[in-house]
């Protein structure tokens, strides 16, 4: 059901990032996420389940460090809100430009 979702939901020639924020470790550690390595697999599950390509798929959620979070919410001091909108420009920016399929890292 949930695949099914996802893909009816990019209409037939419209290229789709799907992409997981970062995640506040110290926010994961209070939540009692202890096992980065499991948490990883299970966000990699939910690509597979959703019936997303790698190439279309942007996994940030491991990418910063507690320090370039402003809370536990998850928001972002502006010098890691840039790190994280150069990550998905290099994404998008082979599509953007007309040049094929993005780079899977």
């Amino acid at each position: 059901m949930y695949k099914s979702r996802l893909c009816a939901s990019s209409p037939p020639g419209v290229w789709t990032l799907y992409y997981v924020s970062p995640v506040n470790p110290d926010a994961l550690a209070a939540a009692g996420v202890t096992d980065t390595a499991a948490f990883a697999a299970r966000v990699e599950e939910l690509r597979t389940a959703a019936g997303v390509p790698p190439e279309r798929w942007l996994d940030l959620h491991a990418m910063l460090p507690a320090s370039a979070f402003l809370d536990r919410m998850n928001h972002l001091h502006p010098s890691a809100l840039r790190t994280v909108a150069t990550k998905v420009l290099h994404r998008l920016r082979p599509v953007v430009s007309g040049r094929g399929v993005a780079p899977t890292r």
